[in-house]
């Protein structure tokens, strides 16, 4: 609680207490303690105590942290950018993608009921292209990228939150980049299941996310139409032609889809987005070998994705005699 109040000060009492009660305490509950010790005298400034807090965690995760501190001298600013205004709206039953665009809205000064746009956009999950149609039907420049490091700070130095839509086995996850922290090496999220400030490690989230990007969304309203000009954002042309075939596919529109794909085949031939809208077109017209050859490729890229696996196998099962 003293956390998301930006009480730095008491979480320093409390977890200093904690710490020196937990003597025969887990070893994880240590590195927990000692971890929540070190990010609260970070964020008061007190760089020096906070490296000696962490440093339990040095040889882990957090070593690039520990690095970063010893750099810092005490009371300077943190490298750390927060867009402070976004506000936090809590999703309602899979409906993370609209709680999430509702966020960035509301702070760029369009509000929309979260729970109207899901009855618009939604069935059992929100299809990426029609959200989209629905914001650029609002009057917003839609951006799907690739998510790096550097397209993050380029966004949120500009004022923008973006979407961070992240993907597992048997589902996807969005959330709203509110911010990153050049030390702690994390993205700042606003996770719309959860009510506080979310950090996630930046080269972990994209290792494990590789296989889909992950894929970021910005949105940017009319009267700031120039906002993304001279961003680079990964992968944005993969993206557009992406929308174009899933646009396309619904109204079942082969021959548009297939001008989508051999647009991105073109930019990119054996690419991720090209072997994933050849892998959606090959599943619609029901050519199993097809999708197999697909997916060999894509496993080559990414190996043991778990989600192609699967697919993999189901494709296989459909193809016996």
């Amino acid at each position: 609680m003293a956390r998301s109040l930006g009480g730095y000060g008491r979480c320093v009492d409390d977890l200093t207490q904690a710490r020196a009660a937990a003597v025969h305490a887990d070893p994880r509950v240590c590195e927990g303690v000692a971890g929540g010790l070190s990010e609260a005298l970070y964020l008061l400034r007190r760089y020096r105590e906070a490296a000696a807090a962490a440093e339990p965690l040095a040889k882990g995760v957090l070593g690039g942290f520990v690095e970063a501190l010893r750099a810092l001298a005490d009371g300077a600013a943190p490298p750390r950018v927060e867009l402070t205004g976004v506000p936090h709206i809590r999703q309602d039953h899979v409906t993370c993608a609209p709680a999430s665009v509702a966020q960035i809205a509301a702070y760029l000064g369009d509000p929309v009921d979260h729970v109207a746009l899901a009855e618009t956009v939604c069935y059992a999950g929100t299809p990426a292209h029609r959200l989209r149609a629905w914001a650029e039907g609002r009057g917003f420049a839609v951006a799907e990228f690739d998510v790096t490091l550097e397209a993050a700070r380029g966004l949120i130095d500009r004022g923008l939150p973006f979407m961070l839509i992240t993907a597992s086995t048997v589902g996807s996850h969005a959330q709203v980049v509110v911010g990153y922290d050049l030390a702690r090496g994390t993205l700042l999220l606003h996770d719309p299941s959860h009510p506080y400030l979310v950090e996630n490690l930046v080269a972990p989230l994209l290792a494990s996310q590789a296989w889909c990007g992950p894929c970021g969304v910005a949105f940017v309203p009319a009267s700031r139409a120039g906002a993304l000009d001279g961003l680079a954002l990964p992968e944005r042309g993969s993206w557009d032609a992406r929308h174009r075939f899933e646009v396309a596919l619904e109204r079942h529109d082969v021959a548009a889809a297939e001008a989508a794909l051999a647009d991105v085949e073109a930019a990119s031939p054996g690419g991720r987005h090209a072997l994933q809208l050849g892998l959606e077109l090959a599943r619609y017209r029901g050519d199993g070998e097809g999708q197999l050859r697909r997916l060999d490729a894509l496993l080559a890229l990414h190996p043991h994705t778990r989600v192609w696996v699967i697919r993999r196998a189901e494709v296989m099962r459909g193809l016996r005699p």
